[in-house]
């Protein structure tokens, strides 16, 4: 099976469940994408921007985070989750470091 979705990371953004803040680039305004990791990172998809992501909201000290929409990241973990013997392979930017990648998730699902 091949699903397909055109966003990376865990969730498009976080917000803050308390006082609905959104973290932003700093450059470019655009919302943090947050990428699970060690340790969890925001990342900007438009200028690279990168920073840790918080534990508390910087604007009211909240520590409840609400995911505002679905990426590659988090689908890859509830479809592994749904289905524990599934093969699941994640194929984005985040993932695929050269061509080599790529061609070894084709060849994988071919067989």
């Amino acid at each position: 099976m091949i699903l397909f979705l055109n966003r990376r990371g865990i969730t498009k953004s976080l917000q803050c469940s308390t006082c609905g803040h959104v973290p932003n680039c700093p450059h470019c305004d655009s919302s943090l994408v947050f990428h699970r990791s060690n340790p969890n990172k925001l990342l900007c998809h438009i200028c690279g921007y990168l920073q840790i992501a918080p534990n508390a909201c910087p604007s009211c000290h909240g520590y409840s985070w609400d995911y505002r929409s679905w990426g590659t990241q988090r689908v890859e973990e509830l479809v592994q989750e749904l289905f524990p013997s599934a093969r699941v392979r994640r194929m984005d930017r985040d993932t695929m470091k050269n061509q080599e990648s790529y061609a070894e998730i084709y060849d994988t699902l071919r067989q």
